[in-house]
C-alpha cells in the first residue's frame, strides 16, 4: 500500500473516532469516559516453600472480571495479562493433596503497567516426608515399610512406596503448632522387621513440611529435618556403619560432558556403603585404541558417602572433585573406573552421527551434558536412558 493510500486510512480512522467522540457528548456538554482498551503485564511472584510432592500454584483474581488460574510447573513465577482496575489476588499452594500455603494482596493495575505482585504465603498445615535409599538392586531386600503418626487428634498409618532406589512416604495433613509421635518400620518380603525408629517431631509455621532424608541403613542413621528453621536431631540405627572398597555395580556415571566445556564426568555411590576409593582410577577407551588411557591419577585417600557424587573434570572445572586431563571426544568411546584393574563400571557412548543402525545415540550437544536420571540406572548402557540438561554436577539430573 502506498503511503499516499496510508494517509487516506489514517485520517478515515480518525475522522470516525471524532464522529463518534462528539455523538456521545450528552446534550449538557459531559463527555462519556471511554474506557481503556489496553491491558496491564503483571508477573505473579508467591513466596512458597521447596517441598517434595508439590501439585499446584492456584490463583483466584477479583476485579473487573474473575479469573481463575492453576499452575502446575513454575509455582513462583505466573504471567498474566489483566485489564485496567483495582485487583484482588488470592494465591493457594498444594502439595501431597493438601492445601499448605496460601496468601492474599490487592492492587491497582493502569493500562499499559507492567508490574511484578509479590504474594507473601503462609503456612496453614503441614505433613511429613521421608525418603529412604535402598541401594542399587536393593541389597537390603526392603519390600514394604509403613509410617505411623499420632498426636493433635491425628492417629495414622501410611505405607512406604518401594521403587528401584528410594522407598517414600508422606503422611497425610498435619496441624500447625503441635507435636507428634513418630514411628516407621521396613520389612522383607517375609515381613521381617529389618529397620524401625521412633520419636518426635513439631510442626510450625517455619517447618510445616520436615523431610526425613535417611542417608544410609548401614551406617550410624542421621535423620535430618530440612526446613526454614534449624532444628534437626539424628538417631542411631541398629545396623553396623561399614566403610569397604567398591565393588561393580556400587559405582556409575551419571553425568558426563564430552562436548560442552570444561568436561566433567559425575559417578554416583549408589550403594548403602562409604567406598574407600584408593587405588581406583579413571580411564578413556578410544575406538582406535586396544587399551584404555588413565586420565585421573590414583584416587588415594578418597571416601564416597552413599548416595553421594564423585566428580573428575578438566582443570577449568571448579566444581571437581580431581581434575585431569580429559581427552575424550565428542563422537564415541568408553569411559571405565577401575579399582587394582577390576572393572567397576564401563559405559560406551556413540553420538547420534556416529550412531548405526544397530546402535542408540546418546543426546550429545554443546549446549547441555549428557545425564541419567537415578531410576534409569538399569538401562544406563542405552542412549535412550538418558538425556540432555544444563550442567547439574553434584545433584541430580535436570533434565527428564
Amino acid at each position: 500500500m502506498s503511503a499516499f493510500f496510508k494517509n487516506i486510512k489514517i485520517q478515515m480512522i480518525f475522522f470516525t473516532w471524532m464522529a463518534l467522540f462528539f455523538a456521545s457528548c450528552s446534550e449538557s456538554g459531559e463527555k462519556s469516559v471511554f474506557p481503556e482498551s489496553n491491558e496491564a503485564s503483571v508477573r505473579f511472584e508467591a513466596a512458597l516453600a521447596t517441598v517434595p510432592l508439590a501439585d499446584s500454584l492456584v490463583l483466584d483474581l477479583s476485579g473487573p472480571e474473575a479469573l481463575h488460574k492453576s499452575y502446575t510447573e513454575n509455582f513462583s513465577d505466573a504471567k498474566i495479562s489483566l485489564v485496567p482496575g483495582v485487583w484482588n489476588f488470592k494465591a493457594r499452594f498444594y502439595a501431597n493433596g493438601i492445601l499448605l500455603q496460601q496468601g492474599e494482596t490487592s492492587q491497582i493495575l493502569k493500562a499499559g503497567d507492567d508490574v511484578n505482585i509479590s504474594i507473601n504465603m503462609h503456612a496453614v498445615a503441614g505433613f511429613l516426608y521421608v525418603k529412604i535409599p535402598l541401594g542399587a538392586g536393593n541389597p537390603l531386600g526392603i519390600s514394604s515399610g509403613k509410617l505411623e503418626v499420632s498426636g493433635a487428634g491425628t492417629s495414622e498409618s501410611e505405607a512406604f512406596s518401594v521403587d528401584k532406589l528410594y522407598a517414600t512416604v508422606a503422611s497425610g495433613i498435619l496441624k500447625l503448632d503441635s507435636s507428634y509421635s513418630v514411628k516407621l518400620f521396613l520389612f522383607n518380603s517375609q515381613r521381617d522387621t529389618l529397620y524401625s525408629y521412633s520419636g518426635t517431631v513439631s510442626l510450625s509455621s517455619e517447618n510445616f513440611v520436615p523431610i526425613w532424608d535417611l542417608s544410609s541403613l548401614r551406617a550410624n542413621a542421621r535423620f535430618s529435618i530440612v526446613s526454614d528453621s534449624s532444628a534437626s536431631f539424628s538417631a542411631v540405627g541398629h545396623l553396623p556403619s561399614k566403610t569397604r572398597g567398591p565393588k561393580a555395580g556400587d559405582l556409575f556415571i551419571t553425568e558426563f560432558s564430552v562436548s560442552l566445556k570444561p568436561k566433567f564426568i559425575e559417578y554416583y555411590n549408589s550403594s548403602l556403603d562409604t567406598l574407600n576409593l584408593d587405588g581406583c582410577a579413571m580411564a578413556f577407551l578410544s575406538a582406535s585404541s586396544s587399551s584404555p588411557k588413565d586420565f585421573v591419577d590414583t584416587l588415594n585417600a578418597v571416601k564416597l558417602p552413599p548416595q553421594s557424587f564423585f566428580i573428575a573434570g578438566s582443570d577449568s572445572a571448579d566444581f571437581a572433585d580431581v581434575k585431569g586431563s580429559l581427552t575424550m571426544p565428542s563422537t564415541k568411546g568408553s569411559l571405565i573406573f577401575h579399582c587394582r584393574d577390576i572393572i567397576i563400571d564401563s559405559l560406551y557412548y556413540v553420538n547420534t552421527k556416529d550412531a548405526g543402525d544397530s546402535l542408540q545415540a546418546f543426546p550429545i550437544s554443546d549446549k547441555g551434558t549428557t545425564q541419567l536420571p537415578l531410576l534409569n540406572f538399569d538401562k544406563r548402557s542405552s542412549g535412550n536412558a538418558w538425556c540432555a540438561g544444563e550442567p547439574s554436577p553434584h545433584t541430580e539430573t535436570s533434565c527428564k
